[in-house]
């Protein structure tokens, strides 16, 4: 019996660890971004603050490549690339559906606006969705590391809310700032369910204090600290 569990253990984990084949992982990458974009708007436009803000917040794109990283799995390009296509494509139907439903010009599909969010979309995507693929198949440090990068984008997304609270009217501060209050929940919940065990968790957390202060920076020379 206990060898047979152990051949089970071993099917299991190998059967986790298997990478999607490419062609699979493309057409989830199209369908995924396709999803994104419009679902996004329709967020925006429907929900209650401070829940559009989330709608509206680069970190939670972010971390929608990171769990699109965990189920494309592998530890070289291929997440990356599933990742970066996937924003992409967000990126220009979220342009799209603004142009169908709220009659947005059809030249924002290339502006120069939207070539910057692409080009976010390709780093943004690349990283995240690596990191969310070292999560689930790489060895130790790396994936501690990688649950430590999805954390860390919502924590240094809530400081840049923060920043933001003195310059908006009144009327707006109480949505910063439960919007700022929510990431952080949700960074601390995305560490501890994506850890494996209490060691690895503590690691986590140590490690995004560092990759939140590098994030809050990206933040700030990218311009979103405005």
């Amino acid at each position: 019996m206990p060898a047979a569990r152990t051949i089970e253990g071993n099917l299991v984990r190998s059967s986790v660890n298997r990478p999607h084949r490419l062609a699979v992982v493309l057409v989830a990458s199209l369908f995924a971004g396709l999803l994104l974009g419009p679902i996004d708007l329709a967020a925006q436009k429907s929900l209650a603050y401070p829940w559009a803000n989330l709608a509206n917040s680069s970190a939670v794109w972010a971390l929608g490549a990171f769990y699109f990283g965990r189920w494309v799995q592998g530890r070289r390009w291929r997440p990356a690339l599933a990742g970066s296509l996937m924003l992409i494509v967000a990126v220009e139907t979220y342009n799209l559906a603004a142009t169908i439903v709220l009659h947005d010009s059809v030249e924002t599909l290339v502006s120069t606006t939207t070539l910057i969010w692409v080009v976010f979309g390709v780093v943004a995507g690349a990283v995240f969705a690596t990191a969310g693929a070292w999560s689930r198949t790489a060895g130790r440090t790396l994936a501690t590391i990688g649950i430590a990068i999805a954390g860390s984008v919502l924590f240094a997304e809530a400081l840049i809310l923060l920043g933001r609270v003195g310059g908006v009217p009144a009327a707006d501060r109480t949505a910063y700032l439960q919007t700022a209050l929510i990431e952080a929940i949700i960074g601390m919940a995305v560490i501890v369910l994506a850890s494996n065990d209490h060691r690895q968790r503590l690691f986590a957390f140590a490690a995004s204090v560092p990759i939140t202060a590098v994030g809050f920076g990206a933040f700030l020379i990218s311009g979103f600290g405005q």
